[in-house]
């Protein structure tokens, strides 16, 4: 079995960008999480710390 190079799943970017995309998805699992938690609904996946 051939050994295949290993590749980032996501392509470098710099750091600010980096830093901006976290800040976006930590700020959408946080809205689902809150909402989820408001509307007496299951947080679901996150709950289980999937994320």
């Amino acid at each position: 079995m051939e050994s295949l190079p290993v590749t980032p799943l996501v392509p470098p970017m710099p750091h600010e960008e980096a830093d901006r995309a976290a800040a976006e998805v930590k700020g959408m699992v946080e809205s689902l999480v809150t909402g989820g938690a408001e509307r007496g609904a299951p947080a679901g996946p996150v709950a289980g710390g999937v994320v």
